[in-house]
């Protein structure tokens, strides 16, 4: 059976005795925890990799750049588009963005001249993925990958974006100017 959520629990230090005595002074020695807000809540770990990194103009997808392929690697047809379920009921946000550069080509020879930004964007279940009405931003990064970012950048950044929908979408936006849009950029979502 599961705990349903908001079920207090009471908490007591490994010294105190747990058989309610009915004294005030070892009641007062227990604490009080809400489920799941005191338990860490239900934490998910998305992997997946960029779709065509530094499109833009004509190769960009529906949401203006290059998204994260979560499974099975599709092409870019305007006929499908990828994205992510979350698995998850209640309130849910994302909490933490991880991205790294994978090719042998540095991403400085790759980039071109071009600016890359990060926007993470929902939809809501039984709507036409592949209509960019269907998607709303939820947040965007605050690092963006550019001349100063090296050679095999990478970053985790810790978010507080609130999904209030049920699909999800990270979307690299880049600059025109990409001189190589074929190079390998993997990314992990922690969402609860």
């Amino acid at each position: 059976m599961a705990i349903p959520n908001g079920t207090k629990f009471h908490g007591v230090a490994p010294s105190v005795q747990t058989e309610n005595k009915g004294s005030k002074t070892l009641n007062a020695q227990r604490d009080v925890y809400t489920y799941p807000d005191d338990f860490g809540g239900s934490k998910i770990s998305v992997n997946g990799t960029f779709v065509n990194f530094g499109a833009s103009g004509g190769g960009a997808d529906i949401l203006g750049g290059s998204s994260v392929d979560f499974g099975v690697e599709q092409n870019t047809a305007a006929d499908h588009f990828p994205f992510f379920i979350v698995p998850i009921s209640g309130t849910k946000k994302v909490t933490g963005v991880a991205i790294q550069w994978g090719s042998t080509t540095d991403y400085q020879t790759a980039r071109g001249s071009s600016t890359v930004t990060f926007k993470v964007s929902e939809a809501p279940f039984g709507s036409d993925v592949t209509d960019v009405n269907n998607w709303a931003p939820i947040g965007t990064l605050t690092t963006e990958w550019d001349g100063t970012s090296g050679t095999h950048p990478g970053f985790l950044e810790e978010v507080d974006f609130p999904i209030g929908k049920n699909l999800i979408q990270v979307t690299a936006v880049s600059s025109s100017g990409f001189g190589n849009t074929g190079e390998e950029v993997e990314i992990t979502l922690i969402i609860e």
